[in-house]
C-alpha cells in the first residue's frame, strides 16, 4: 500500500463504499501480505497532458476486480498524483485487451462544461482538468451503490469513456 499512500494527491478520495479522504483511510490500513496487482487496459489524457484517467484489471489472491483512477499533475513540484480512486470486485476477471488503448483529448476549441446536480441523498462531486477536456462525476446513493462517469472532449462533445457502476453492497 505504500505506493498507493505516495502517489495518493492531499486531497484524494476513494470509495469503501462511502467517499473517504484517502490518505486519511489509507492511515488506519495494515500492508496486506500479498500486493494487489495492477494492469491498466487504458489510459485517457487531457490535451495538455496533465491530468488522465486508467481503467483496468486488478488481482489480489483468488479475488480480482477493476478500477478507474483520475491523475492529476501538480503544477508546481510537476509530481503526478492521483486524487480519485474507483472500483471494484468482480466474478469475473475483465479480459485483457492485447494492447493498452489510448486516447487524447482534442486540443483547440473549449468545451461548454454540463452542470450537474445529485439527487436527494446522494454524495455527488464533479472533477475537471484545468484545461477543460477532461472531467470525472462521481455520486454515492443513500444505499452506497455509486457511479463514477468519466468524459473526454473528443472536439464536439464531452464523450463518455468510463463509466462504472457499482451495486449497493448486499445486506447481512
Amino acid at each position: 500500500m505504500d505506493g498507493v499512500r505516495e502517489t495518493a494527491a492531499s486531497d484524494a478520495v476513494m470509495f469503501v463504499p462511502a467517499r473517504v479522504k484517502a490518505r486519511d483511510w489509507l492511515k488506519t490500513q495494515k500492508d496486506p501480505a500479498e500486493a494487489v496487482k495492477w494492469q491498466p487496459h487504458a489510459v485517457y489524457v487531457s490535451c495538455d497532458g496533465n491530468s488522465g484517467a486508467t481503467t483496468g484489471a486488478w488481482q489480489k489472491g483468488p479475488a480480482h476486480g477493476y478500477f478507474s483512477t483520475v491523475w492529476l499533475r501538480d503544477p508546481k513540484s510537476g509530481k503526478i498524483n492521483w486524487i480519485l480512486d474507483h472500483g471494484d470486485a468482480l466474478t469475473t476477471p475483465r479480459e485483457a485487451p492485447e494492447f493498452i488503448a489510448s486516447k487524447q483529448a482534442v486540443c483547440g476549441s473549449r468545451p461548454s462544461v454540463p452542470i450537474e446536480a445529485g439527487g436527494e441523498g446522494e454524495d455527488m462531486a464533479v472533477g475537471l482538468s484545468p484545461d477543460q477536456t477532461l472531467s470525472w462525476t462521481s455520486t454515492v446513493r443513500a444505499d452506497k451503490s455509486r457511479r463514477l462517469t468519466i468524459r473526454l472532449w473528443d472536439g464536439k462533445t464531452m464523450a463518455t469513456v468510463v463509466d462504472d457502476q457499482v451495486a449497493a453492497p448486499k445486506q447481512p
